[in-house]
């Protein structure tokens, strides 16, 4: 296989993404951007590893935004994609097995760091649907990186169907 495609959404932004993405480039990975920001408005160390850029309206719209990635005809077969998102921490959390202490702790230190702890309200179909497309999917089978505990995560297929259809009815609105 020749270099790796990396699709980073929002390559500028939270503040360690422009150094996880010049240190892809530097290990010769071919970095391809997606932001609801100007190419312009990245900073110029990232502007100038990324293979190539697209622009969307919004990167909550998953419906455009795959489409726009699917029409983009910049974009090279992609390997990975990567993306922080931090009510993603809530929502692995609630699907575990942990103790609701703990994922009560988890949220308000999540809330406290000004960070958003609800998903958008994009509705529990189209939310299953995108993570049906994540990279840890194997077989059609979805699997998540679960918390144990605090500081103990695990990445596993062996989850609870009706606790995970209950998390995602939270972005129903």
């Amino acid at each position: 296989m020749g270099a790796m495609n990396v699709l980073i959404i929002s390559p500028g932004y939270p503040g360690e993404m422009p150094s996880f993405t010049k240190g892809l480039a530097a290990a010769g990975v071919r970095v391809f951007g997606i932001g609801d920001q100007p190419k312009a408005a990245l900073p110029a160390s990232v502007r100038e590893v990324l293979t190539g850029f697209l622009q969307v309206r919004s990167l909550w719209d998953d419906d455009a935004v795959i489409e726009a990635v699917k029409s983009w005809k910049g974009m090279a077969r992609i390997h990975r994609v990567e993306c922080l998102w931090e009510p993603g921490m809530i929502m692995a959390a609630q699907i575990s097995a942990m103790d609701a202490a703990d994922v009560e702790r988890l949220r308000v230190l999540v809330a406290a760091a000004g960070l958003p702890v609800v998903p958008p309200a994009v509705g529990a179909s189209r939310l299953r649907a995108a993570m049906g497309m994540d990279k840890k999917v194997q077989r059609k089978q979805l699997r998540f990186v679960l918390l144990a505990s605090l500081g103990e995560a695990v990445i596993t297929g062996d989850y609870d169907e009706d606790l995970l259809q209950r998390v995602l009815a939270v972005t129903d609105g």
